[in-house]
């Protein structure tokens, strides 16, 4: 076995972390595994783990909006700003928890790939929409008061920052006898700090509702029920007699201690007797700033002089693409990062920091990190 035909894999840790490096299972090969093969404008690109004193490396890093990063390198070990190397990243599809590790149907697949464009500017916000535990529809529908609608159960809708501050959010559920139901409630896309919801638990039997506070803010809060009939408490989690059948508007209002102000509401059938609507929300991210753009992928190319040249410093031509050819997972390793071989084919315009542009075209197989759920 040649030089060449040993591989060995360093992993990067996951960045939101401590930087430490972890060693994947020894990968023997017959034939140079990762290599990129090209040219910048004319000038051949060759760069083969294994030669020359390349290495491939890998890693995972989540910004603090929860958007992972998946990238990879072929360059001097442990130098992301040497000379002769090539750069590769991957934008998640999706937002996630800060430190969230991922199902392996996120990782990058066979396909084309948009570029990513840095410096543009927005804010989006997303939320999370659950229809109340128990509630069992045959039909349901979401109206996000933006335009937009969904026919999922529990949908994620990413506003844009021109639809204000506040929206209306109806869900409508039918219970396949006919028997339709509707609620809606404004949803604050612009003050989080605090956030009512709460679920209910019916005794039919002797029409008796447990309501159980689940909001979100400061303690101490304050608690405003109102439920449905003219009646009303300041219990946390209050227990509520209903004298007559039928279908109530409850509604509980939250005051925190910082002021911070919210209000959601629900169908309730204290009988069971009718069909009902509910909804809790969650308002996960406020994004300011560098527009998301999920699902996009970045390459970079830093000659033999050190100067760096990135697609993400240009607007893209109508020739240019990225195709992922191929994607085949490695294990993963003591750190739950897990790397993915891809083979992909570069068309690209790229730019220094002055704006000199260059066409970056070639074919190679590279790796990058991904932190995979146990």
């Amino acid at each position: 076995m040649n030089k060449a035909g040993l591989i060995i894999l360093t992993m990067l840790g996951i960045l939101l972390a401590a930087c430490e490096q972890s060693p994947l299972p020894e990968v023997t090969v017959g034939d140079i595994v990762f290599e990129f093969d090209g040219t910048l404008d004319g000038t051949p690109v060759s760069l083969r783990a294994g030669e020359n004193g390349v290495f491939q490396g890998v890693s995972a890093e989540q910004t603090e909006s929860g958007l992972y990063q998946f990238s990879g390198s072929l360059g001097t070990e442990g130098c992301d700003a040497c000379p002769d190397q090539i750069l590769l990243t991957f934008r998640d599809q999706q937002l996630s928890d800060l430190g969230e590790k991922l199902s392996d149907v996120r990782a990058p697949v066979a396909g084309n790939y948009d570029f990513f464009l840095g410096g543009e500017t927005g804010t989006k916000v997303e939320v999370a929409f659950d229809i109340d535990e128990g509630i069992s529809p045959a039909q349901y529908s979401w109206d996000f008061g933006d335009g937009e609608t969904s026919l999922e159960l529990s949908p994620v809708h990413v506003y844009s920052d021109t639809v204000g501050e506040v929206v209306t959010v109806c869900l409508q559920t039918s219970d396949g006898t006919g028997c339709v139901s509707s609620v809606c409630n404004s949803v604050n896309l612009k003050d989080t700090a605090c956030q009512a919801a709460f679920q209910f638990e019916v005794d039919a039997s002797a029409q008796f509702v447990t309501f159980m506070d689940q909001s979100k803010g400061k303690q101490p809060m304050r608690y405003n029920w109102s439920f449905g009939d003219g009646y009303s408490a300041t219990l946390g989690n209050p227990g509520y007699y209903y004298g007559q059948n039928g279908k109530y508007d409850v509604c509980l209002e939250i005051e925190d201690a910082d002021g911070c102000v919210s209000e959601i509401c629900k169908e309730i059938s204290p009988d069971l007797t009718t069909c009902t609507s509910g909804f809790n929300y969650s308002v996960r991210r406020i994004e300011s700033g560098e527009i998301l753009q999920e699902n996009t992928v970045t390459i970079s190319r830093i000659d033999a002089e050190g100067n760096t040249y990135t697609s993400a410093s240009v607007g893209q031509d109508a020739q240019s693409y990225f195709e992922v050819v191929k994607a085949e997972r490695y294990p993963d390793n003591q750190n739950g990062l897990a790397a993915w071989k891809l083979d992909f084919r570069v068309r690209t315009l790229v730019a220094n920091q002055e704006g000199q542009t260059k066409i970056l075209e070639g074919t190679g197989t590279m790796a990058v990190g991904f932190p995979i759920a146990e």
